[in-house]
């Protein structure tokens, strides 16, 4: 008997330190849709059971009997609702009573619903398990006991459920028993402060009425991102761009997109670039030509950091002041542009040094001198061996000069037809400045002409004359 006690004592105590370990974890819970729940349940006790530990065996006649046991419960959290419930009875021979004696019962607890850490409230199956303290009377004999047991609810709808649970109930004054009963339960007291038709539970935006797909929040654009969620809430756009619009579809919200109306790239905030060289065709001066970004995206052949669309030689490196064009001799005036462009000289010389009038004059004369001894074969363009020794002075005067340009003028006299004696007098010339050139004379500083019969030095009626007529004249070319 002391061993069959003491297994009793240590089951309680059990049971009581499983339920506590469970109330610990219920804080981790969410609140449940309907806050109320309302059971109606008959029931059956065993009073007799506890003495024999035979529970519920047929034949034994102290059983009670209740059609009528009323609970009212409120859910704190998802998992824990706080119950309360009243009951009535009658008990069929109570053990010290010969009649049937009238029973009643108050308790009031805590339920743990266990599995709902695993599902929502949407769950059908909703197992628990309880402990409640009260008070019972049975023949006069008023008692205070608590009760620890499980049940479960088998919900047929979101509001109704088949109910069944049953527990051992364990009085001060050696009233126990085993109670089990079956009923209904109905839960209400759902929260809509929006009146949207979404629990408050289950209502993103509880204090304005929204969409149930939406977990009633709103969406004033109708495109299907809710309000809360949305970039761009007074315009209809896109779920993937948080609610924005994208006209040219191209991934970029036109909030974000500095080209909202054309097809553009991530990297230049949605504006498109036709020559891929990093710049947007907004900002690009070549747009359709890869160029460099510190030059607007034209580009720059010659690398002189002028574009090829502002440089004048685009083709050659050069200097910004001038244009991009190089500049070798350093005097300020582009190559293209120096008639001198080794040696430096000044912009009124076309780039050349200026001679004073003393040296020009010096030089004018030495030319003179030269050239006249200059001598053909009668009637050719082939010179005479003996002419040799002053061309040579010339080329020698014209190496003194590299900076100076000269003019190789070709005369005849009067004798024969003009457009012949023109003719010959350009083919004198050519053969003066070949001969020049052959010495290591550069051929751009020489300017051969023709003039035939034009600009006679004498008569042309003396022979004398039109020996003097039939020359060669060279000249600076100012």
């Amino acid at each position: 008997m002391y061993l069959l006690t003491l297994k009793y004592l240590m089951m309680k105590k059990i049971i009581l330190s499983l339920f506590v370990a469970l109330f610990a974890f219920s804080g981790f819970a969410q609140n449940a849709n309907n806050k109320f729940a309302f059971g109606i349940n008959g029931f059956i006790t065993d009073f007799y059971g506890p003495i024999n530990k035979t529970f519920y065996k047929s034949g034994e006649t102290n059983k009670g009997f209740g059609p009528s046991n009323f609970t009212f419960a409120y859910n704190l959290t998802n998992p824990l609702n706080i119950a309360t419930s009243v009951e009535f009875g009658s008990i069929r021979n109570y053990p010290q009573s010969i009649s049937d004696d009238l029973f009643w019962k108050w308790d009031a607890g805590l339920q743990f619903r266990f599995l709902s850490f695993l599902q929502d409230d949407g769950a059908w199956f909703d197992p628990y398990v309880y402990a409640n303290a009260g008070v019972a009377q049975v023949n006069s004999n008023t008692n205070f006991l608590y009760n620890l047991g499980a049940g479960v609810n088998l919900w047929l709808s979101e509001n109704f459920a088949f109910n069944v649970q049953s527990g051992w109930n364990d009085g001060i004054k050696e009233l126990n028993f085993l109670e089990t009963s079956f009923g209904i339960k109905f839960r209400f007291g759902k929260s809509d402060r929006d009146n949207d038709g979404v629990s408050d539970a289950d209502d993103l935006c509880p204090d304005e009425a929204g969409l149930e797909l939406l977990q009633g929040c709103p969406d004033k654009d109708n495109d299907g991102v809710a309000d809360k969620d949305d970039a761009c809430p007074d315009i209809a756009g896109v779920k993937t761009l948080s609610g924005c619009p994208d006209k040219d579809n191209d991934g970029i919200a036109d909030k974000d997109d500095a080209c909202p109306d054309v097809t553009g790239l991530k990297e230049l905030n949605g504006c498109p670039d036709k020559d891929n060289d990093g710049i947007a065709d907004k900002d690009d001066a070549c747009p359709d030509v890869a160029g460099l970004k510190e030059l607007n995206g034209c580009p720059d052949k010659d690398k002189d950091g002028i574009a090829d669309k502002d440089d004048a030689c685009p083709d050659v490196t050069g200097l910004k002041e001038l244009n991009g064009c190089p500049d070798s001799d350093g005097d300020g005036i582009a190559d293209k542009d120096d008639a001198c462009p080794d040696v430096a000289g000044i912009k009124e010389n076309n780039g050349c040094p200026k001679i004073n009038k003393e040296e020009e004059k010096k030089l004018e004369q030495s030319l003179t001198f030269s050239a006249k001894n200059i001598q053909f074969e009668s009637g050719k363009d082939i010179l005479k061996k003996s002419s040799y020794k002053d061309l040579d002075n010339i080329v020698d005067i014209m190496k003194k000069y590299p900076y100076v340009r000269f003019a190789i003028e070709g005369y005849t006299d009067n004798t024969g037809r003009a457009s012949s004696n023109l003719v010959l007098s350009q083919k004198r010339a050519d053969a003066v400045k070949n001969y020049i050139v052959s010495k290591g004379i550069d051929g751009s500083r020489l300017k051969a002409k023709g003039y035939g019969i034009a600009n006679p030095i004498a008569t042309n009626k003396t022979s004398a004359g039109r020996a003097k007529n039939r020359r060669v004249e060279i000249k600076i070319i100012k």
